[in-house]
C-alpha cells in the first residue's frame, strides 16, 4: 500500500526508534508536569495519529513522518504509566518493579 521497497524498511525502522526515544524524554517531562493531565492527552494524540497514519499511507513521506510521530506518541505514554504504577504500589514497592 505505501509503495516503500524492502530496503526501506531498516530505515523505517531507525525513524520509529528515534520517534521512540524523543518521545519517551518528551513524555516523560510531560509526566512530571502533569500527570494527570498528560496520559490522556498523549492517549488521544496516539490514536489520533494510527487513525492519520491510515489516510496517508498513500504518500510515502508522509507514512514516514508518520512513522516517528506514533514512535514517539506510542513511547510518551509508558513514563507516565510507569510512575503511576509506582506511586499506585507505595505500600508494596516489589511488586511494582516485577
Amino acid at each position: 500500500m505505501t509503495g516503500f521497497a524492502d530496503g526501506a524498511i531498516p530505515l523505517l525502522l531507525l525513524i520509529y526508534g528515534v520517534g521512540a526515544a524523543v518521545g519517551n524524554v518528551i513524555g516523560g517531562r510531560l509526566s512530571d508536569r502533569a500527570p494527570m493531565a498528560a496520559q490522556p492527552g498523549l492517549l488521544a494524540a496516539l490514536a489520533a495519529a494510527l487513525v492519520l497514519i491510515r489516510t496517508v499511507g498513500g504518500n510515502r513521506a508522509l507514512t514516514a513522518i508518520m512513522v516517528f510521530v506514533v514512535g514517539a506518541l506510542g513511547f510518551s505514554v509508558i513514563p507516565g504509566m510507569q510512575a503511576r504504577v509506582l506511586t499506585t504500589a507505595a505500600e508494596a514497592p516489589t511488586l511494582a518493579w516485577r
